[in-house]
């Protein structure tokens, strides 16, 4: 990654599906807080190694809430960048490592050996990826690195180039592991701020992820309401109201208000990603799959050409990144200065733009009977039946006779004046959510 502090939008928007991103060459230190380098729907809990001996170097890896992941300090050694991690998902635990390798030194592979020794003596599947500065297109096979897959069972699962330049491509970004049947498949997708491609891997493991889904949304700035007032004002509510039942006539007004937002009010169907970034749009997703494109044509032919026109999409699509991001950010920071925004959502929003949350982004994994639950269903069934064998009630118990309040004075008579009505309506938060009746209280409002 080469520096990751000036790259976190760009990290946030290539990653937004991904559950665990492993990072090598962070070039972090002790300087650098936790906060400074928190990536949007990614737990708050990170996991780094920090290179100690000087600048450079570094590991780091981040992972979402419905992934449970302890690190595994025992498994590693100070004097190389390898850090070592417990993952459960689905009920299944495997060793997931991290590795940067800087140098050449001869020591460097009994370091190596002894760490792997450590992590496939636990009996765990092993999945290690990161960057390992070896070609494994051209590795011999009395290399040293070859010696150690064969001695610790580990098969190299990429086999293509991760590192191409105008003189050579490598493959220097591993994904190795001692169980094939953990990982489905494999891919490497463009490079997107270094020359560096990021492998990625599949596990055999599912996870409960919220689906996008379509909603419909009103346009406000092209509705009728002259014509939605009208149609009202002339529904004969005083007949009606006197022949029906209240349950009927709410049922009658709710209908009459709808049909008419339906026929005044402009809509369109949008898009809901719920995973998605607040400033993430289709311009940005649309270049990205445009560098994808050209990613492809560049890799089967191998011309300057392609290669050229990468590099200015590559570019391209960080700038948008970058554009788009901090233009949301400077939308909240103004929004911090306007007098009418409540208290509670003036800290939310000063949370979101200085990152100083510690609130995860969703509910974790829970535990029962040995088992995760991560479906968002299942973990409420499971927190409902939990609350309710916390008592027990009793069929025979009687209720304690209670004495009446004593009151001075009673409230009889209710009189609602057409006037009292109006001043609540003009009082009314157009930007609150719906009631159960789905009507929003602008239309309320305007109607």
């Amino acid at each position: 990654m080469r520096s990751l502090r000036n790259k976190i939008s760009i990290i946030e928007a290539e990653f937004e599906n991904i559950d665990i991103v492993c990072i090598t060459e962070s070039h972090l230190n002790q300087q650098i807080s936790d906060v400074d380098i928190r990536l949007q729907t990614f737990s708050n809990k990170l996991f780094r190694k920090d290179r100690s001996t000087g600048p450079g170097g570094g590991i780091i890896v981040y992972h979402k809430d419905d992934v449970v992941i302890n690190r595994r300090l025992e498994l590693e050694r100070d004097d190389i960048e390898l850090l070592w991690l417990e993952v459960r998902v689905d009920n299944h635990k495997f060793l997931l490592g991290c590795i940067y390798r800087p140098d050449n030194n001869v020591d460097y592979w009994v370091k190596l050996d002894d760490s792997l020794t450590r992590a496939t003596d636990t009996s765990l599947d092993v999945i290690l990826t990161g960057d390992i500065n070896i070609d494994m297109l051209n590795i011999p096979l009395n290399d040293h690195l070859s010696r150690l897959l064969i001695k610790h069972n580990l098969s190299s699962l990429i086999s293509e180039p991760t590192r191409i330049t105008p003189d050579s491509a490598t493959s220097i970004d591993v994904i190795f592991t001692n169980n094939l049947n953990l990982i489905k498949n494999t891919h490497v997708s463009p490079p997107f701020c270094s020359d560096h491609s990021p492998v990625h891997a599949q596990i055999s493991f599912t996870l409960f992820k919220q689906a996008s889904y379509k909603k419909p949304l009103l346009k406000y700035d092209e509705a009728d309401f002259d014509s939605i007032n009208n149609a009202l004002l002339n529904i004969d509510w005083l007949n009606i109201s006197s022949n029906q039942d209240s349950n009927t006539f709410n049922s009658f007004i709710l209908d009459s208000i709808t049909e008419q937002v339906n026929t005044f009010i402009p809509s369109k169907v949008i898009t809901i990603r719920p995973n998605d970034k607040p400033w993430m749009n289709n311009i940005i997703r649309l270049k990205m799959r445009q560098r994808n494109r050209i990613h492809k044509n560049a890799n089967l032919t191998n011309t300057p050409h392609f290669w050229e026109i990468l590099r200015f999409l590559r570019s391209e699509t960080i700038d948008l990144i970058r554009e788009a991001k901090g233009n949301y950010i400077k939308t909240l920071e103004n929004s911090l200065n306007e007098n009418t925004v409540p208290s509670d959502k003036w800290w939310k929003i000063a949370k979101s733009i200085t990152n100083f949350s510690n609130k995860s982004t969703s509910i974790p994994p829970l535990e029962s009977n040995e088992q995760l639950i991560s479906h968002p269903i299942d973990k409420a069934e499971l927190l409902n039946n939990h609350f309710t064998n916390i008592s027990t009630s009793s069929p025979d118990l009687e209720l304690p006779q209670t004495a009446q309040p004593y009151a001075l004075h009673s409230l009889t008579n209710i009189h609602v004046t057409e006037q009292d009505v109006m001043d609540q309506l003009s009082i009314l938060n157009v930007n609150k959510p719906p009631g159960p009746d789905g009507i929003v209280p602008k239309i309320v409002k305007k109607a």
